[in-house]
């Protein structure tokens, strides 16, 4: 399994809002879902993609209970390194990964994210590396939503259609009031050096409040210049974690995927 992407990072910095009580003294990341963190999920996953390098971004108040949770996974995961970057200040995912610039500078890389927890018959990292070895472009995940929820998502514009689930991307729109298409942008990317850059200048300039570097920033310019980007539509099946709602149906269809598997072992 060698692929040209062996990164995977993890923003884990969010305070988990949208999941109290859950997360009143506990990190977003660390919280069970059907016995198990939310983050062991997307460790299991880099494992299973081929990963070597796993990069957590975090709080530094979170960084010791993360520090004490990956002293008691290595054991599992004797393939994987932990690479741990502080982001001090809430200043949006885009900032988070210029934190750990110096690592990943130079190279293709997987970003994932806490709330999206998302089963196929295979990793969706996986996926996403053999799609980077394929076509060499920056990538994002696309799911298709309701037209009439379309309005409240971030949606794509797409352009030439090289498959029937990869797509060239023409436009970003976030919570358009005419989306162009009914296809959203959930937590999954695959990052290119350019695309990297492109988000080390914009941040340069970025407003250092709550969310004023967004990754999208480091997409758009891409965009303009006129460099493909592709979308992928995902198979199998996706939930947002970063609420209670999506967190309990995970919990339900992980129960329901256990139940098969015994059964099926029968």
């Amino acid at each position: 399994m060698n692929s040209s992407i062996t990164t995977l990072v993890l923003p884990v910095a969010g305070k988990g809002v949208r999941l109290l009580p859950l997360t009143t003294n506990t990190p977003k990341a660390l919280v069970p879902v059907a016995g198990k963190p939310l983050i062991l999920y997307l460790i299991e996953e880099a494992a299973l993609s081929g990963m070597k390098d796993v990069v957590l971004i975090m709080s530094p108040d979170m960084r010791p209970r993360f520090e004490e949770f990956l002293k008691e996974i290595q054991p599992q995961f004797p393939e994987l390194i932990f690479h741990i970057y502080e982001q001090n200040d809430p200043w949006g995912h885009g900032h988070a990964l210029l934190t750990a610039y110096d690592f990943l500078k130079g190279k293709p890389f997987i970003i994932r994210f806490m709330d999206d927890l998302i089963f196929g018959k295979e990793p969706v990292s996986l996926s996403l590396s053999k799609l980077f070895d394929e076509y060499k472009k920056p990538i994002m995940l696309l799911e298709p939503v309701s037209s009439e929820r379309a309005s409240s998502y971030g949606i794509v514009r797409l352009g030439e259609s090289i498959s029937s689930t990869v797509h060239k991307i023409v436009e970003f729109i976030e919570k358009p009031k005419d989306p162009p298409s009914n296809l959203s942008v959930p937590g999954g990317y695959v990052f290119t050096p350019e695309v990297l850059e492109h988000l080390k200048e914009a941040g340069a300039e970025a407003p250092q409040v709550p969310d004023g570097l967004l990754i999208f920033e480091g997409i758009h310019p891409e965009l303009r210049k006129g460099g493909e980007v592709l979308g992928w539509q995902f198979p199998g099946k996706r939930f947002d974690c970063g609420n209670l709602e999506g967190l309990a149906a995970a919990e339900e269809f992980l129960k329901q995927e256990q139940v098969v598997s015994k059964i099926a072992q029968a």
